[in-house]
C-alpha cells in the first residue's frame, strides 16, 4: 500500500504522485492505454477479489475483511493501524465506515501508476496472471 500522510501533508502527498503519474510507464495490462485510468480487466479482477473478502455480503470490507485482504496479500501478515487509520482518512467508506468497493479502486487507482509491482503481488496472491486470467483462488 502506498503510506499517505494526514492533513495537509495527505494532500500534498497525493499532489505529487498525481503530478508524476503520467510520466510513469504503466503497464498496459492494468492501465488503459495513454491514461491513468484502471484498465476494464484489472476492474473486473478486483471485484472479485473484493467480493472473496466481503465476507458478510454487505458490499462492503469491515477491518476485518480488510484485515483478511492483507493477510492473503502479505504471507499472513496484518496491516498496521497506522495504515488502516490511513485507509479510513483517504479512501471511500459507507455510513458504517466500512470500505466500499469504489474506496478500493480509490486505493489501487493511486497505487497502481506509481508501485504496479504492489498490484501484481495483490493480483498473483488472489490467483491471477499477468494476464489477469484467474488461475486458481
Amino acid at each position: 500500500l502506498v503510506q499517505v500522510p494526514k492533513g495537509k501533508a495527505r494532500a500534498a502527498c497525493l499532489g505529487t504522485l498525481y503530478a508524476t503519474m503520467g510520466d510513469t510507464d504503466h503497464d498496459s495490462v492494468l492501465m488503459k492505454p495513454d491514461s491513468q485510468e484502471l484498465s476494464d480487466n484489472l476492474i473486473d479482477a478486483l471485484k472479485v477479489i473484493f467480493e472473496e473478502h466481503d465476507a458478510d455480503k454487505d458490499n462492503a470490507w469491515s477491518v476485518e475483511e480488510l484485515q483478511h485482504f492483507a493477510k492473503k496479500c502479505n504471507n499472513g501478515t496484518e496491516m498496521p493501524e497506522d495504515e488502516i487509520e490511513q485507509m479510513r482518512e483517504a479512501f471511500t467508506r459507507n455510513e458504517a465506515g466500512n470500505w466500499t468497493f469504489e474506496g478500493i479502486l480509490e486505493l489501487y487507482s493511486m497505487q497502481t501508476p506509481v508501485e504496479p509491482e504492489e498490484t501484481w503481488k495483490d493480483l498473483l496472491a488472489h490467483g491471477f496472471d499477468r494476464e489477469l486470467k484467474r488461475i486458481s483462488s
